[in-house]
């Protein structure tokens, strides 16, 4: 996805590249609002008002990006901390 395209642009600039990416869910899961669309986001919030259970499903969602988020800046705190030790 992003990915590949960011290490297509650092491939083609001839910039070394990792790419580290942590993973919140399967591939069944759907992403409750697509908050890159406004109206998505709109649709939203008037499904947060009639629709029984969105919200614990936006929550339950909001859980999951927390807890990747977490993983993620450990592993990065882990890396770099690793990674400037060797350089000394």
């Amino acid at each position: 996805m992003e990915s590949e395209v960011i290490f297509n642009a650092c491939r083609e600039k001839g910039i070394p590249c990792k790419i580290i990416r942590i993973i919140s869910d399967d591939a069944t899961t759907a992403m409750p609002v697509d908050f890159n669309k406004p109206l998505d986001i709109a649709l939203g919030v008037i499904k947060v008002i009639f629709v029984p259970g969105y919200m614990h499903r936006l929550n339950e969602f909001s859980k999951k990006m927390y807890e990747a988020a977490k993983t993620l800046g450990e592993f990065l705190r882990v890396y770099f901390e690793h990674h400037t030790a060797i350089q000394k």
